[in-house]
């Protein structure tokens, strides 16, 4: 076996929908953990982007936790739309420390 195919199958091992799944729900999890815990430090002005932002983080938690146990083609539909979901979060999240 070369080199390159073990490469290869590795990256299709963590690109399993599952595993994507696990990542962007961890990864909503910690944004939304640490928007909660640092909640008094930021701004007025970022208040409106935060109610936002933990809605969002909770939402993507939920339907991360869901597509788990979807179909194969469901999922990476599901995961389609995370990584999208994922991208606005990180966008107020950037909003938010920019604030």
């Amino acid at each position: 076996m070369s080199g390159k195919n073990v490469n290869s199958n590795r990256k299709q091992a963590f690109r399993k929908p599952t595993n994507v799944l696990k990542a962007i729900q961890s990864k909503a999890i910690n944004i939304r953990k640490l928007l909660k815990k640092n909640e008094k430090t930021f701004g007025k002005k970022a208040w409106g982007n935060m109610d936002d932002a933990l809605e969002l983080a909770a939402s993507i938690e939920a339907l991360a936790s869901h597509a788990a146990n979807l179909q194969a083609a469901d999922a990476i539909v599901m995961v389609e739309l995370l990584e999208l979901m994922l991208e606005e979060l990180d966008y107020k999240l950037t909003c938010i420390l920019a604030s």
